[in-house]
């Protein structure tokens, strides 16, 4: 799509991994850096404008605050998924002065889900998809699903729990 440079920040190791096979140009580990650290390696790869475009996927409130300062002059951040309670620190200075827009998402509609599933067949060679999923559960077993994600675990699947029904019937 004409992007020179994808910077992705995050964690666990396994997940930058996966995006750095996906493309990411560089990946930086938020469990070994400091927030001082990272906005350095930004600002140095883009020469000292920052980010164009911010995408805070993470849902924690300082990823927020982060991500503003890691935006260029003019620049967007996208919040997607914020889940949070606690407030996060904004400078106001941050829209009218560094002119940056912030967008953000909750959810979608039916339209999104259907052009995120055509995404995925039409992209299904491009991309190993199965790389973001984790181990699988039962809806019995969702308390240990959600204790894997809180460890840092890549995105578990959860299915129902399969019964003999069909051959009662």
């Amino acid at each position: 799509m004409g992007i020179a440079q994808i910077i992705v920040i995050g964690a666990p190791v396994d997940r930058l991994d996966v995006a750095r096979r996906w493309g990411a140009t560089t990946v930086i580990d938020v469990m070994s850096t400091t927030s001082e650290e990272r906005a350095e390696t930004v600002y140095s790869l883009t020469d000292g404008r920052g980010a164009d475009i911010v995408a805070e996927c993470s849902g924690v409130a300082p990823a927020f605050t982060e991500g503003l300062a890691l935006a260029r002059r003019g620049g967007h951040v996208l919040v997607v998924g914020a889940s949070d309670p606690r407030p996060s620190e904004v400078r106001a200075t941050n829209f009218n002065m560094r002119q940056i827009s912030v967008s953000g998402s909750v959810s979608a509609d039916i339209s999104h889900f259907w052009r995120a599933f055509e995404i995925l067949v039409d992209h299904a060679e491009d991309f190993d998809f199965e790389a973001v999923l984790g181990d699988e559960y039962t809806l019995d077993t969702v308390g240990d699903a959600l204790a894997a994600i809180a460890r840092g675990a890549m995105k578990p699947v959860v299915r129902p729990r399969l019964t003999d029904t069909a051959s009662a019937a």
